[in-house]
């Protein structure tokens, strides 16, 4: 299974990265290296260097985020607006909603005052003329209808004063009207000139946002592009390292294999271990105990076929083994006799009129005492050699399901007979009874195997009628 890929080491870490090398000026360049240096040496913990490196990377508006690997864009102070106009918009402001009601002093009015003056100047040069001229008609002489003729040209000099009144009154009403709309006027030219200020501002403000924005996502890509290419490499280094890893595995594994071959045919050819190079050895991976283990393993399995091999030779020729050959087969004598008395009980009957094995066997089968029993008979049908079958029975011998005696019952009277075939003359009927035995107790696949033997061995037409109409019986299409 493939290993999945984690990184061996971080691309940046936090006392550097991509980015610092791309932004820094040589001095930061060189601070920063002192940093990791004093980092190195121990002079720094991890999160004293982190923050130092972080106040630096403060001065180019970034963070490198939590590890120091990343591009986090620090928004640039602005300064807020601050308009030039404040003050005096204010004042006018002011000045247009704080306006007294209006009011009218002729005393205050400069205007009336003058047009007075000179209205009562022109009166008193009439009155001196009138007096004048009147004194002459007289002598000269000075007279009180001369002073009254004066001073009546006086006081309608003075009259014609007073009627200029409400003229002066109406004209300082429109100078105050002008007035306030003057200062309206003033409140509303400053609020414009303000709103274009302040939308200068706005787009210069934009402008350099955006500028801002555009360096950022630049830089991010820029930065997650030689992330990503760092990243691939190291996966592809890891890759690579892992298919080393692979093949070489593999070659270890075909070298131990061809190893652990050739100490097995070694041992299986009844060899020592010990006789084999260092060098097989070595490259079967197995240690000491494990060879004695192995070559254990292999002298039992030798021994238990030559073992099976005995039973079969006694029990197809009724030979009596010497005590040598029963202790290379680890075979007890009590044994070996047992398989001659089944040669010896079976062999006339097999060889008279070819009489079915599975019939004999059900007629000799002794009384058992073991609850297992037919279990484990059935359980042994499906061994198709002795050796197997004889390994299987030795477990539940060990196991306790059924006893030794027992044991020897099942392979010579339930399954010994099958190794003495029935005459010639008797061979399809035997094989015949066979299979009415299987099908009678449900073993299919021993019937199967029979009818696969008939068909090899061949039948006559005969034959094969009877085993037709024979398969019948048990509603068989042959």
């Amino acid at each position: 299974m493939k290993k999945t890929f984690v990184p061996s080491v971080k691309r940046m870490s936090a006392v550097g990265s991509a980015f610092d090398e791309m932004f820094f000026s040589e001095e930061d360049k060189k601070l920063a290296k002192k940093i990791r240096s004093q980092m190195n040496a121990g002079e720094l913990s991890m999160p004293e260097a982190h923050t130092q490196m972080e106040s630096i990377r403060a001065r180019y508006n970034y963070s490198g985020g939590e590890d120091g690997s990343g591009y986090w864009a620090i928004p640039k102070q602005t300064k807020s607006y601050v308009s030039r106009y404040d003050a005096a918009l204010q004042k006018a402001t002011g000045d247009a909603l704080n306006t007294e009601p209006f009011s009218y002093d002729a005393e205050q009015d400069p205007l009336y005052q003058k047009a007075r003056k000179q209205y009562l100047a022109a009166g008193e040069r009439a009155m001196d003329d009138t007096v004048a001229r009147v004194s002459a008609r007289t002598g000269g002489l000075a007279s009180s209808y001369a002073a009254k003729a004066g001073e009546d040209v006086y006081l309608d000099y003075a009259d014609k004063a007073e009627e200029l009144l409400p003229q002066y009154e109406e004209r300082a009403y429109r100078r105050y009207l002008q007035g306030n709309n003057d200062r309206r006027d003033a409140v509303e030219l400053l609020r414009k000139l303000d709103a274009e200020e302040y939308e200068r501002w706005q787009d210069a403000e934009r402008a350099e946002r955006q500028e801002r924005e555009s360096a950022t996502e630049w830089t991010y890509r820029y930065g997650k592009e030689l992330a990503d290419r760092a990243y691939r490499e190291e996966k592809d280094a890891a890759d690579r390292a892992y298919r080393e890893e692979q093949d070489e595995n593999k070659a270890q594994s075909a070298a131990r294999e061809a190893a652990r071959k050739d100490v097995e045919a070694h041992l299986s050819a009844g060899g020592d271990w010990r006789q084999l190079p260092a060098e097989v050895l070595k490259n079967a991976g197995l240690s000491e105990v494990q060879m004695q283990q192995l070559a254990a393993a292999y002298q039992k399995k030798g021994t238990t076929a030559a073992k099976a091999a005995l039973q079969q030779t006694i029990y197809k020729t009724g030979y009596r083994p010497t005590d040598e050959e029963l202790a290379a087969a680890g075979m007890r004598r009590e044994e070996a006799d047992d398989w001659g008395k089944a040669y010896a009980s079976n062999l006339p009957r097999t060889r008279s009129a070819g009489g079915s094995s599975r019939s004999r066997a059900e007629k000799e089968t002794t009384k058992v005492q073991s609850p297992q029993y037919k279990n484990v008979v059935n359980l042994a049908r499906n061994y198709n050699n002795l050796e197997s079958m004889e390994e299987y029975l030795d477990r539940c011998v060990r196991d306790g399901y059924i006893t030794e005696a027992e044991k020897r019952q099942i392979i010579i009277v339930e399954f010994g007979a099958e190794f003495n075939e029935p005459t010639a003359d008797g061979r399809f009927d035997a094989a015949l009874e066979d299979l009415s035995f299987f099908l009678r107790h449900g073993d299919r696949r021993s019937a199967q195997s029979m009818l696969n033997r008939l068909e090899k061995e061949g039948m006559t037409e005969e034959e094969t009628e009877r085993l037709r109409i024979f398969l019948k019986k048990f509603n068989i299409k042959a």
